[in-house]
């Protein structure tokens, strides 16, 4: 549930601010460029404002519910260790199998009551 409060509540930030932003990327904010180019209206003053009340948002939300992941590979040490034979999934697949993995798990931990089984959808 809190996943489409989230997105929803984004949607509307970006639709209700002029020029229409499709999506934020702060390397295309900082620089103007792509999405945020000046050719389709955006300027600095513009681009960080609509930045700043994505942020203000973001800002608001329970950070126990919405908890940021991220898996890195250490791609010297794995190309090592395939050179030595050693049977891997590529840093892609490790990454999303075992990420998924410690999210799910640390969300039903926090949240038993998340997943109804006599329900497809998760709350």
């Amino acid at each position: 549930m809190i996943w489409e409060e989230f997105e929803a509540a984004w949607v509307k930030i970006l639709d209700n601010y002029s020029p229409r932003a499709e999506y934020i990327h702060m390397r295309e904010i900082v620089r103007l460029e792509k999405g945020f180019d000046s050719n389709l209206g955006w300027n600095e003053k513009n681009a960080f404002d609509l930045l700043n009340k994505c942020v203000g948002y973001m800002s608001r939300l329970d950070k126990a519910r919405l908890h940021m992941f991220y898996c890195s590979v250490d791609l010297k040490a794995w190309r090592k260790l395939r050179d030595e034979t050693y049977q891997m999934p590529d840093p892609v697949e490790m990454c999303n199998t075992f990420c998924s993995e410690i999210i799910l798990g640390w969300y039903l931990r926090l949240y038993p009551d998340a997943i109804d089984p006599h329900n497809d959808n998760v709350k």
